[in-house]
């Protein structure tokens, strides 16, 4: 695993949800798993020819470690509300 940077995981994960990150995370695996040299995210191939999608350069490798960070740096900045009490009242007899 390389060095990251966290300068960029604070911006990726301050620039992109959670989901979008997954999403991202997921084209850089399937990238890796098919050998290809960029992540696409988005692709459609038409009859007639062409494709269209939203493609990343760089490293597929380096980018699904980067999501990857920023996914964990949402996961972990994610707080509890303790000002909140919750109470079991699914034992507590109830009669109208």
């Amino acid at each position: 695993m390389a060095t990251l940077s966290i300068a960029i995981i604070k911006g990726l994960s301050e620039d992109y949800s959670r989901a979008e990150l997954v999403t991202l995370r997921q084209a850089a695996t399937a990238a890796v798993m098919n050998n290809l040299p960029r992540v696409e995210i988005t692709g459609a191939n038409y009859d007639v020819g062409g494709q269209s999608g939203e493609f990343v350069q760089g490293k597929p490798e380096m980018i699904a470690e980067y999501c990857m960070a920023a996914i964990d740096y949402l996961d972990a900045s994610v707080k509890r509300n303790d000002t909140m009490v919750f109470g079991d009242f699914s034992n507590r007899p109830a009669a109208w």
